[in-house]
């Protein structure tokens, strides 16, 4: 397979691929085992190597109006350290509620595009530092849930439902929900309206949301989840105003324009979720309808579409809309292949298998052979079959995926996505030696690509299942220092350095997971648990010594600091 090459942006449609750019300057590190030499890298710093060129603002171009800037930080505002501490705190709150889909593909995939609106944002001004959150510290991440809808919570962390992955009949509409979510968090709309009540607390804030997210499916969930009370306390901070509305929407279509997205989509996708409002007004009351969408909006987005021409956005946006014959601004290949597989999984009971299998075998067949979207249907049902344990026909359904992206001519692309299928594959049913052989092909596939992470993970499982903990021990501990915020990750080195029977290494992982997911007495109690084991060398024992103190400094300053204390601070 002809390696794809690092910094091309455009493919030969002249689409642009994000993840050669945003990996430009990812750097690796090998891991050397016993057995073999493997390179593992690192998805770090996605921004900073976008490197977009930045055209000379146009007076039509979307974002260019000088409206009122609601979201400038002012006294009432929280400062931006506050704001990043509230905003990890709720998502601290999401982890621990298992509300967080654990999904490292579609983590990154959402991150590397996200990449290409937070450079936008910098281009345009909306993002600058030092006066707003870092487009280094938002964090995109995947929540489990069949509602279309996204979410920005303080500190720049936005949740993107699996129901929006889903029903995006395009890239460009998924990315119009983001970028409407990064407007909210540059304008730093959150951060004003909960620095103004003083009084709510990060956690009555997280009940709000996850009841909002059980009542999609069971109003007498949410109600269990939170008391009528704390739904009063928080409504007006899930209620963005009219006005911060209008202004994310701005911004929102700013960021798609420059960043090489179509724009027209913002309308397509608010109009589904103008229909799909009638379901929510009827699972759950008015305060689940964080964003009101209103016909007044959606015409307000068309009366700006208007105003775009397209020499005033870049030049890749300004060929694609040149003419009506190139109008379409095509999707990326990792975009169609996962929409897929998550709608095709979204009901993993043994019925709602059951019924995507045959929904997707008709639509394969009903298909023309050479449509694109053949090889993303195969695909998922290569998913369905491994998740239904049928495991031969899953390899079936992955070659045929296989060579179809082949005669697509997107092998390249499709190839790290292909190898993280197939070794799940192996792995489910035990062929692990097997595994063994593809894996070294595997992990070359996949470098600098949003596969990269989960064949990593994959590596530790293989190591592990075959008995070889030296090398499972130290391709964890190179996951851990790349990765250092994926909960998994430190699971996985738990379990590695136990059964390798270094239980002080694997009560001090265990407390890593516990302390990132803001369980800090878990973490403690892990930590002293680590300091009796006592079965590690000086040089470790002293740096479990160093954690234990920070701990409980740690500990001591949220007993200290109540939440009103947190929320008043000032910049």
């Amino acid at each position: 397979m002809t390696q794809r090459g690092i910094g091309q942006g455009i493919t030969r449609e002249g689409v642009h691929r994000s993840y050669d750019k945003a990996m430009n300057r990812i750097f690796s590190r090998n891991v050397v085992g016993r057995q073999a030499a493997v390179c593992l890298a690192c998805l770090v710093a996605l921004v900073n190597s976008i490197g977009l060129a930045a055209p000379a603002f146009a007076q039509t171009r979307v974002g260019s109006e000088q409206l009122p800037q609601l979201g400038e930080a002012d006294a009432d505002g929280l400062s931006l350290q506050a704001e990043r501490r509230l905003g990890r705190q709720v998502f601290q709150e999401f982890l621990r509620a298992g509300v967080v889909t654990d999904d490292p593909e579609l983590e990154d995939y959402l991150s590397a595009q996200s990449a290409r609106l937070l450079q936008a944002a910098l281009v345009q001004g909306h993002l600058q530092p030092g006066q707003s959150i870092e487009p280094g510290e938002f964090r995109f991440f995947a929540v489990r849930d069949p509602a279309i809808n996204a979410f920005a919570l303080p500190g720049g962390f936005i949740g993107i439902h699996t129901g929006l992955m889903a029903r995006s009949q395009s890239e460009s509409e998924l990315m119009s929900v983001l970028a409407h979510e990064i407007g909210h968090v540059s304008q730093r709309h959150i951060s004003r309206q909960f620095g103004q009540r003083r009084q709510s607390s990060a956690v009555m804030i997280a009940a709000a949301l996850l009841a909002a997210m059980a009542a999609s499916n069971s109003s007498d969930a949410a109600m269990g989840i939170m008391s009528l009370g704390q739904t009063v306390a928080v409504q007006d901070q899930l209620a963005f105003s009219r006005e911060a509305e209008r202004e994310a929407d701005r911004v929102g279509l700013g960021l798609l324009q420059e960043a090489g997205f179509d724009p027209q989509a913002m309308v397509s996708l608010f109009q589904k979720l103008l229909r799909a409002g009638e379901f929510y007004d009827s699972a759950a009351p008015n305060w689940v309808r964080s964003h009101p969408l209103t016909t007044e909006r959606i015409a307000d987005v068309q009366t700006r579409l208007t105003q775009i021409r397209p020499e005033s956005g870049s030049s890749r946006f300004s060929a694609a809309m040149s003419s009506p014959a190139q109008r379409e601004v095509k999707d990326t290949l990792e975009f169609r292949w996962l929409r897929q597989r998550i709608d095709a999984l979204s009901d993993r009971s043994v019925d709602g298998l059951a019924k995507s299998a045959l929904r997707l075998k008709k639509a394969f067949d009903e298909t023309r052979p050479q449509s694109a979207d053949r090889s993303a249907l195969a695909y998922a049902m290569a998913w369905v079959t491994l998740q239904q344990r049928q495991f031969p026909p899953a390899l079936d359904w992955l070659s045929r995926a296989e060579v179809m992206a082949r005669e697509e001519g997107e092998l390249d692309w499709a190839a790290p996505l292909l190898a993280s299928a197939r070794l799940e594959i192996l792995l489910a049913a035990g062929q692990l030696q097997d595994a063994a052989e593809v894996m070294p092909s595997a992990l070359e596939a996949g470098q600098q690509s949003i596969s990269q992470r989960k064949l990593a993970r994959q590596t530790i499982r293989l190591m592990q299942g075959l008995s070889r903990y030296p090398q499972a021990l130290d391709f964890a501990k190179s996951y851990t220092n790349r990765w250092p915020d994926d909960l998994q990750g430190w699971a996985l080195k738990a379990q590695v350095a136990s059964a390798a029977g270094q239980q002080t290494l694997a009560h001090w992982a265990t407390a890593e997971r516990y302390r990132r997911a803001g369980a800090l007495n878990a973490a403690l109690e892990q930590l002293q648990l680590a300091r009796k084991a006592n079965d590690a060398d000086f040089s470790v024992m002293s740096v479990i010594d160093a954690r234990l103190a920070g701990l409980r400094r740690e500990i001591q300053n949220e007993k200290n600091q109540s939440p009103s204390t947190k929320l008043s601070e000032r910049n």
